[in-house]
């Protein structure tokens, strides 16, 4: 019998914890609308730093992703586009990507495009557009939409980084993972601190997969800027028996384990799906782990599909 097992766990020492459908998906891109404009910036202490479009440049932070890629960062280009008109050149710097131009004075639509050239050929990696009628715009994590050119659900930047081709349908990427990759440890967790209440297979990301050859998954939640009273995780997948709990490291960096799902076993069924909840946060991070183990509890490689949303 084959067990997978999932499991969140916090800090202190995140390093102490071991342990479907794939659904295409592009996200409508929303028509920014305003005059003035604040990107947000995460802060080295998690907190949002905000930039006005007053001055004489705007910035916003780079995706998550593209900030852990194997790929180049002097290959990657920025451009911005005001009220549909030609792309103007961002300057990206660190984790930042920043623009001064001449802006109107009235109404206006700003959409962003990241790019990466190689070999003379230019492949978007992500886009965001967004619109408010307050005169303010914020764009997060969540704005990004990751491009799939081909549509055989794995992004550009995926199949770049695997060294598939991001134009064609026929090659993807060799090891038959997820979008991701690299999240084998809680150093390299991705970040989904932002998609609150939405299933990571509804994102343009798309659902998370375990292969015989990637055993581990690892995903962060940050609640340092608005922890709630309780936290809760839902799982969906297409591999019997998925197990697992729920826990924090008290005080005295010991794990504590304070629930039990719902169910004994993992399906498809979105009326039940296995289902943690946390009653009373203690962490201000927690991790999820997705990982399969066999009746001994040892790791084991496994062919399945799953996702997940956290709320």
């Amino acid at each position: 019998m084959t067990w997978i097992y999932v499991t969140i766990c916090a800090e202190p020492k995140p390093e102490n914890c071991t342990t479907m459908i794939r659904k295409d998906f592009r996200n409508a891109l929303l028509v920014a609308s305003t005059s003035a404009i604040a990107f947000v910036q995460p802060g080295c202490d998690g907190t949002a730093q905000t930039h006005y479009a007053g001055g004489p440049a705007m910035s916003l932070p780079v995706p998550t992703a593209l900030q852990r890629t194997t790929l180049s960062k002097s290959a990657m280009s920025a451009s911005l586009s005001v009220d549909g008109g030609s792309p103007q050149a961002m300057t990206i710097s660190g984790n930042t990507a920043s623009w001064s131009g001449a802006r109107p004075d009235g109404e206006a639509s700003y959409a962003v495009t990241i790019s990466y050239s190689a070999s003379g050929t230019e492949t978007t990696l992500v886009t965001a557009q967004k619109s408010s009628s307050s005169g303010t715009v914020t764009f997060t994590e969540a704005d990004f939409t990751y491009t799939d050119s081909d549509g055989d659900g794995y992004t550009n930047l995926r199949e770049l980084e695997a060294g598939s081709g991001p134009r064609s349908s026929g090659s993807i990427p060799d090891d038959l993972d997820d979008n991701y990759e690299d999240n084998d440890s809680p150093g390299t967790a991705y970040d989904l601190s932002a998609f609150q209440n939405q299933w990571i297979s509804l994102l343009s990301t798309g659902a998370g997969y375990l292969t015989e050859n990637d055993t581990v998954d690892f995903f962060v939640i940050d609640l340092r800027t608005d922890t709630p009273a309780t936290l809760t995780l839902e799982v969906l997948c297409n591999t019997d028996n998925m197990l697992g709990g729920i826990g924090y490291y008290d005080s005295d960096n010991e794990f504590y384990i304070e629930s039990d799902p719902n169910k004994d076993y993992c399906d498809n069924d979105e009326s039940d799906p296995l289902t943690w909840t946390v009653s009373d946060v203690q962490a201000e991070r927690y991790y999820v782990l997705m990982s399969a183990f066999d009746e001994n509890g040892n790791v084991i490689g496994v062919n399945g599909a799953y996702t997940l949303r956290w709320y």
